[in-house]
């Protein structure tokens, strides 16, 4: 508990730190006003004033792709149907984090075998994970419709583009296999994203139909 705790003090720490010396250059009188008052709070060294201290870089021990990639699926969820095993476990992994960053009464983790829900918006997250929001009060057809054709004309024109790449001429010979590779693997993927949201588009046409009935 204790390390736990410690843990999380030396994190803030450094999230102050370092989004203090990013603002100042906006913000120079507020940025070295804290600066001051909490250059006393942690025994360490620490520069006289915020102006001559240096401006945040990266630091490429800190990177990490899969912790990025998990927070980065956990903020946008809401109510998930996942078309993937290791998503689905991530979301049960994380159900406290989205249910509170979301502001959820409650959050079901559904595989596509499972009916959609009902009274739901809908939106794509990426080729595996679909997130259904229930809605209080009427929606916006036309907003939801406009939402859901630019999704689907972007990544159509997304996967025209890489079509007509890998059909030009002399990209057999002339390609490395390692970028043919990579570009097969986004093709499959921009398809993936594709049957998504006309899935979505669906879910959504089928919900319109059901709240005129009622």
């Amino acid at each position: 508990m204790a390390a736990s705790k410690a843990h999380a003090q030396d994190t803030l720490w450094v999230c102050l730190d370092t989004g203090l010396r990013l603002l100042h250059p906006f913000m120079p009188f507020v940025t070295e006003e804290l600066w001051q008052q909490h250059r006393s709070l942690k025994h360490c060294e620490r520069e006289k004033s915020i102006m001559i201290s240096d401006y945040p870089s990266v630091v490429e021990s800190w990177r990490n792709e899969k912790v990025e990639y998990e927070m980065e699926v956990v903020e946008r969820v809401g109510f998930a149907v996942s078309r993937k095993e290791q998503t689905t476990e991530l979301l049960r992994r994380h159900e406290k984090e989205v249910s509170t960053l979301a502001n959820l009464s409650s959050f079901t983790v559904l595989t596509e075998n499972d009916a959609a829900p009902a009274g739901c918006a809908v939106s794509v997250v990426n080729q595996s994970l679909s997130v259904y929001l229930k809605l209080q009060g009427a929606i916006d057809v036309k907003k939801e419709r406009q939402k859901l054709n630019a999704k689907l004309t972007e990544l159509q024109k997304q996967k025209d583009r890489l079509n007509k790449a890998m059909r030009a001429k002399g990209y057999e010979e002339k390609v490395l296999e390692h970028i043919k590779e990579e570009n097969m693997a986004k093709l499959t993927m921009l398809m993936q994203q594709l049957f998504s949201c006309e899935e979505a588009t669906q879910h959504f046409e089928r919900e319109v139909a059901f709240r005129a009935e009622i």
